[in-house]
């Protein structure tokens, strides 16, 4: 008798859609066709509320882990887009993965068995189909979003520090408004980003992201740059590069949308404090490209780059202030793999010189890297390079 895993997933798209997707019916169906074929179940993995794009699901994960280590030997699904709805690691997974670890593949509702060579080509249409499923409905909510954008509704989630949204309407709030006119007026009679925060937070005054969280360089410079303070609140401003990972790429001015919203501040105070940051510039430390892209995911801290004899360290600007942070320190040649490493998951191949030129940001913690790009393209002999270098690694360089 084969030791089995039932594997179930539901994203939050697939359970607005279709009850019968629901996790309570994955499991009664796969326990029902389970019993009838007599398989016996010894494991159950679940990933609730997670894409099917996504790879890195910890149910999911652990599942492969298990049959890596030689504890189950057949996985059961309802139908192939709980297992995935990326159609290049679908195939990836029946044609390769599987079979070399000698697991069997059962996908209930596709009557798909793995056992039978004559369902391949079948299963491989059928995960085509689901990678499109997924990027149709990005593509569907994407345009409904940017519609009403368009139509000046704004869709962001979080308003910018200093606004409060009351029955659909932008409204500004009163005492965190106080707080924005004080550090415009601080900054632009020659008070530091750090000299400002200091002050809050010794005041009490909660940062923007919460009162767990406390007023650092990044956090001023964000509001002091910020156009919603003159009136103007900007959307549309970022991308996914793909429906199958979140990271995104800046958008160019052009393609921003902008919606009236009340001011906090004159325009001739948002100008001065403009002239100012434009003059002082962002200080280069060490003389490395990852100056003054990095920050600290636990604190907003700008990251700093130090350098160690012959190499470079990043460090956290709130940990070296002694502000209680504890993100952890890291070398700059193993955060340009985990950059590298994030790219590679969304099909993106380049080498050093050309990451210098699409990175915009990142972000780090104990954990995770994010990476914001650019949104400009490389163009002369940037362009040739990268060219030749897809060539060389049979991927289609789509560059125009």
């Amino acid at each position: 008798m084969s030791n089995a895993a039932i594997y179930l997933r539901l994203s939050r798209d697939d359970g607005t859609q279709d009850e019968s997707d629901s996790i309570t019916n994955q499991r009664m169906i796969l326990y029902q066709f389970a019993k009838q074929a007599d398989i016996r179940i010894t494991a159950e993995f679940l990933d609730d509320c997670i894409s099917g794009t996504k790879w890195e699901r910890p149910g999911f994960q652990a599942m492969l882990q298990a049959a890596e280590d030689g504890w189950i030997d057949t996985v059961i699904v309802k139908d192939l887009s709980r297992l995935s709805r990326d159609y290049i690691r679908t195939g990836e997974l029946l044609e390769r993965w599987f079979p070399m670890h000698g697991i069997r593949l059962i996908s209930v509702s596709d009557r798909i068995d793995s056992y039978n060579m004559s369902a391949d080509i079948s299963a491989s249409l059928r995960a085509v189909m689901d990678d499109w499923y997924t990027k149709d409905i990005s593509r569907k909510v994407r345009a409904a979003i940017y519609a009403r954008q368009a139509a000046g509704i704004c869709t962001a989630s979080r308003l910018p520090y200093g606004y409060t949204k009351q029955r659909g309407t932008i409204q500004i709030h009163t005492e965190q408004a106080e707080i924005v006119k004080l550090i415009f007026l601080q900054y632009v009679t020659g008070v530091s980003f750090s000299a400002i925060a200091r002050q809050l937070n010794v005041q009490g005054v909660p940062a923007p992201r919460g009162a767990d969280t406390r007023w650092n360089d990044n956090s001023i410079r964000r509001i002091l740059q910020n156009t919603a303070y003159i009136g103007i609140l900007r959307l549309h401003t970022t991308e996914r590069i793909s429906h199958k990972c979140d990271m995104k790429r800046l958008l160019p001015d052009t393609e921003h949308i902008l919606i009236p919203i009340p001011p906090i501040i004159e325009e001739s105070l948002f100008d001065k404090a403009a002239e100012r940051i434009a003059l002082n510039g962002r200080r280069k430390s060490a003389g490395h490209w990852l100056s003054g892209r990095v920050f600290c995911d636990v604190c907003g801290s700008l990251m700093t780059v130090q350098r160690e004899n012959a190499s470079f360290r990043l460090i956290c600007g709130g940990r070296k202030r002694k502000q209680g942070c504890s993100n952890p320190s890291v070398l700059a040649e193993q955060l340009i793999i985990w950059i590298d490493n994030e790219l590679r998951q969304c099909g993106i191949f380049a080498d050093t010189r050309i990451l210098q030129r699409m990175v915009q940001s990142v972000r780090i913690d104990r954990d995770t890297v994010r990476v914001r790009l650019s949104c400009c393209r490389p163009t002369g002999p940037e362009l040739t390079e990268l060219r030749e270098l897809l060539e060389k690694r049979c991927i289609p360089a789509d560059t125009t």
